[in-house]
């Protein structure tokens, strides 16, 4: 459904409009749904040999020996995994009572393997806890608005959409119950239809629309808080009641919709509630006049009740008149956002802490926020940060359910596996402690302070674990993650060759790690 373009002067004329699109919608829905193609770019055509053929793994081997630019001689360990479900709880490290590498891995030319050096001789039953898969929670509760531009949209084969497709719908071309309104910058009517066409292929329940004339990223999202306060009541007046409205930057994604309803269920939507969600350190800043005091505007993602909504645009923020506080540039959107608020009411901002809190006491800086143990609430700029591709990461949920992404297990040889992220080596052992309870970290961070108008939320109750370890590690980066025709996702954990003088002879090489994750439920696909 598309919202005809025009300046932020007829933004009154649009919302109009907006009725009649609104009561629309869901006929316009379900007529589009026989026109969809299958869209699935994560699958690959990875399938049993007949006689003669390649094997799984030596097919999954010529993918990534291109796609990782591995060397000649390339270490290879290649193991089977089932996921089976034995707590409720997340938990930040679970012991495997196993060794990761029980069978040595095995020196391969890739350019010809050695099949019975290449093949999957041993499977591993890993604990996980309950949870829904993606396309099992219901978040018809949700609104999200997201401006973009549709380069940004198309660049890399559209994968912002594939990110998408993860956390809005149900996995097989079908809305979870979200709704998406797109803002584009300055695109032409043939591309706001493109990137509407393109999200209705793929099962998400969105709306687009576009602005004619050159308009600040802030004031964008401001007009998106409008955009969303009319289009959320005509949703209600049509039987679609939204309670959570989440305005985020294009680089958010949400691992687990269940998880983040959880956390903003714990809140009266009935009352005019704030909150922010900074998912790291770099979300987070000191404040100009006091170096032990840490302040946030949200992270990229904040999240209104639907009183909070509605009053917003009441606001005087953002306008062409308010010159006095310098350009609306300087600021990012949230921060400016913030600033009307802070100016204009007596809202206090819920802060949801993602992998960083001013109240965490321990901090390892050879540590990344993703290997903590954290439970995610959202990523935040994965890719830039840690070049991770969040959205191929995330496959494994479709097997163990959303609170596998990022579980930690430990090895008893001394190997930590995090879930669609890493695998380390601990050559000297490795220490687990709870974290108020660990006194070895090699480093020890700064309690700060927050201003009173920020309300921080730890999730204090969760389970959190400090590692320390002595000497070096070794670390395999997820490079690839894919599912093949039976539905198992596969996972490629690489570590590059070592080019300095000092390196061991076993490092000068590149090392692959394949764990296959066995789809033992058949119907899901």
């Amino acid at each position: 459904m598309l919202f005809p373009r025009g300046p932020p002067s007829t933004l009154s004329r649009i919302l109009q409009l907006i009725v009649v699109a609104a009561i629309v919608s869901s006929v316009f829905h379900l007529t589009r749904q026989s026109q969809r193609n299958h869209l699935s770019p994560m699958t690959v055509d990875i399938e049993a040999p007949a006689a003669g053929q390649a094997t799984p793994e030596e097919q999954y081997l010529a993918r990534i020996a291109g796609l990782c630019h591995l060397s000649k001689e390339t270490s290879w360990l290649a193991l089977r995994v089932r996921s089976s479900e034995e707590f409720s709880d997340w938990r930040s490290m679970t012991d495997v009572p196993l060794n990761l590498q029980a069978d040595a891995p095995k020196v391969i030319d890739i350019e010809q393997p050695v099949r019975d050096h290449v093949l999957s001789k041993r499977r591993l039953e890993l604990p996980v806890p309950s949870s829904p898969l993606p396309g099992q929670v219901d978040a018809s509760d949700l609104l999200f608005g997201v401006s973009t531009t549709y380069s940004r949209f198309k660049a890399q084969d559209t994968a912002l959409l594939q990110s998408w497709v993860r956390w809005l719908t149900n996995g097989r071309q079908q809305t979870n119950g979200a709704s998406l309104i797109v803002m584009l910058d300055q695109s032409s009517d043939e591309q706001v239809q493109e990137v509407d066409e393109l999200l209705s292929a793929a099962g998400i329940d969105a709306y687009v629309t576009t602005t004619e004339e050159p308009m600040s990223l802030a004031r964008r999202y401001y007009e998106l808080t409008r955009i969303l306060k009319t289009f959320s009541a005509n949703l209600e007046a049509n039987g679609q009641t939204k309670r959570w409205f989440g305005l985020v930057e294009d680089s958010v994604f949400f691992p687990s919709l269940g998880y983040l309803l959880e956390r903003l269920y714990t809140y009266n939507t009935a009352t005019k509630i704030y909150i922010g969600m900074p998912s790291e350190r770099d979300d987070w800043e000191n404040d100009d006049k006091d170096e032990e005091t840490i302040t946030t505007a949200g992270g990229g993602a904040v999240f209104l009740s639907r009183p909070a909504l509605t009053f917003i645009p009441r606001l005087h923020c953002f306008g062409r008149d308010e010159g006095s506080g310098g350009p609306v540039h300087a600021k990012h959107w949230d921060a400016l956002l913030q600033d009307c608020i802070t100016k204009q009411t007596d809202w206090k901002m819920h802060v949801l802490p993602g992998f960083y809190s001013p109240n965490d006491a321990t901090h390892n800086p050879d540590i990344h926020s993703y290997e903590t143990g954290m439970q995610p609430l959202l990523l935040h700029r994965a890719e830039d940060r840690h070049s991770l591709d969040a959205t191929r990461a995330h496959l494994v949920t479709d097997l163990c359910g959303e609170l596998c992404f990022m579980q930690r297990f430990q090895f008893h040889d001394n190997f930590v596996l995090v879930n669609g992220v890493s695998i380390t080596q601990y050559a000297n052992g490795v220490e687990v402690a709870p974290r108020d309870e660990s006194t070895t970290s090699p480093n020890t961070a700064p309690k700060y302070d927050v201003p009173e108008r920020l309300t921080v939320i730890d999730n204090d109750g969760a389970d959190k674990k400090v590692l320390t370890w002595k000497g070096r590690r070794k670390v395999w980066r997820l490079m690839d993650s894919t599912i093949d025709k039976t539905g198992a996702v596969w996972q490629a954990y690489v570590k590059k060759a070592d080019t300095s003088a000092s390196a061991a002879v076993t490092d000068t090489i590149d090392s692959a790690m394949i764990l296959i994750w066995e789809n033992d439920k058949p119907h899901l696909r």
